[in-house]
């Protein structure tokens, strides 16, 4: 059972300052300048497992989900506290269900596109940032209405302790599309980042993860919510400095516990390269 996110490579256009060696555990980044500009790609394939029962048809048991993603962005600093920028997103699935002794396979394919923004909350130089990272999702597929709108929403908040000690609390909140008479399905992951820093260059680090799933369910008709699952995963990382502007990283996480006996790993590896003044490619005369 298997979960990877296999590339996600950050590249910020500017010029690195004597703070820049300041490395944040995990893959977040941080708030651009003004006129400073962000792209970001990440691509991911995945496995998820769940054996339970499917809600909607009760003759069918899920037995795994193959996920392959990929989504381009960029980010500009449109001023000094404010990111703004658009997020592409194309997404494979394949789904096996089992059906007694029997069973069947379900593919498709999404394409989506919408706005970002980051917006810092506060910040102490080179010690601790709080923002807030916003982006929504339109579908541009024909068999997929335009107002099945995707959003997600997250606080970062990331600090260093004395020189070596970094921590990061990442809280999101993922509203999903509601199909019938169901209300909007919505996500609440919750990840904190511990992490020390080696040398300047090097930085392990640990995560705990919890992730939690509510939404409504059709066969009881009163279109209330319910916390339909919810599950605990740890992780081990670690970020290197390759040269003065760019940090390669990955990390490992792993469900512990799950309400619905779920169960997945995740692998992410990150490129990040930074360079904080914008270069002057032509100056005419």
């Amino acid at each position: 059972v298997l979960l990877f996110a296999l590339v996600i490579p950050v590249i910020v256009t500017g010029q690195n300052d004597s703070d820049g060696n300041f490395m944040h555990p995990g893959i977040n980044s941080a708030v651009l300048d003004k006129g400073h500009i962000e792209t970001r790609v990440i691509g991911t394939y995945g496995l998820f497992s769940n054996h339970s029962p499917v809600l909607s048809e009760p003759n069918l048991t899920s037995q795994d989900q193959r996920i392959a993603l990929i989504s381009p962005a960029v980010f500009y600093g449109l001023m000094k506290h404010v990111n703004v920028g658009i997020v592409y997103q194309f997404m494979h699935i394949e789904e096996n269900f089992a059906a007694g002794q029997t069973g069947f396979t379900s593919t498709y394919t999404n394409n989506s596109i919408g706005p970002q923004i980051r917006i810092k909350i506060f910040s102490s130089k080179n010690k601790t940032e709080l923002y807030i990272q916003s982006h929504l999702l339109v579908p541009l597929d024909d068999y997929i209405p335009a107002d099945k709108i995707t959003y997600v929403n997250q606080l970062v908040a990331t600090g260093r302790v004395g020189y070596n000690w970094a921590i990061s609390l990442q809280i999101a909140g993922i509203v999903f599309p509601k199909y019938h008479d169901e209300k909007h399905p919505v996500t609440l992951p919750a990840s904190l980042f511990v992490g020390y820093l080696i040398k300047r260059r090097a930085m392990p680090f640990v995560i705990l993860n919890h992730n939690t799933d509510f939404g409504s369910m059709e066969q009881y008709g009163n279109n209330k919510y319910y916390r339909l699952n919810y599950s605990t995963n740890l992780g081990i990382g670690a970020k290197y400095q390759v040269f003065r502007n760019m940090d390669v990283g990955a990390y490992y996480l792993y469900s512990v516990h799950s309400k619905n006996g779920d169960k997945f790993n995740s692998l992410s590896v990150s490129l990040v390269n930074l360079i904080l003044q914008p270069t002057v490619i032509f100056k005419p005369e």
